[in-house]
């Protein structure tokens, strides 16, 4: 499964780039996914010597768009985009992660 996933990533990163190899790539947006994404990041760059993986999670609305904005490579948000804004900004978005929230309550 471990190497399934470094897999995708690596091909995530690879269609995120402009270049065959990218020697950094950055992105922003919901924080839930960040850790995961760092820690995939690690184990890309430990692999891959030269390239680094940057993520800072924000929130979904404003990696977005700095994402549209070009100041990132990608961007991970809560919700799908419409298939229109996709074809419109010439973007793709696949599912990657699954999040879960769990209430707290004071009793």
């Amino acid at each position: 499964m471990k190497n399934i996933l470094l897999g995708l990533l690596s091909l995530f990163i690879l269609a995120c780039s402009s270049q065959t190899i990218a020697a950094e790539v950055n992105g922003t947006g919901s924080m839930i996914p960040g850790p995961l994404i760092n820690v995939w990041g690690d184990a890309y760059t430990l692999r891959t010597p030269g390239a680094v993986i940057k993520y800072k999670g924000s929130n979904p609305a404003a990696g977005i768009q700095s994402l549209l904005k070009k100041e990132v490579d990608f961007s991970s948000i809560d919700m799908p985009m419409s298939l229109a804004d996709l074809k419109k900004n010439g973007l793709i978005q696949f599912p990657f992660a699954l999040g879960g929230v769990a209430p707290v309550v004071n009793l």
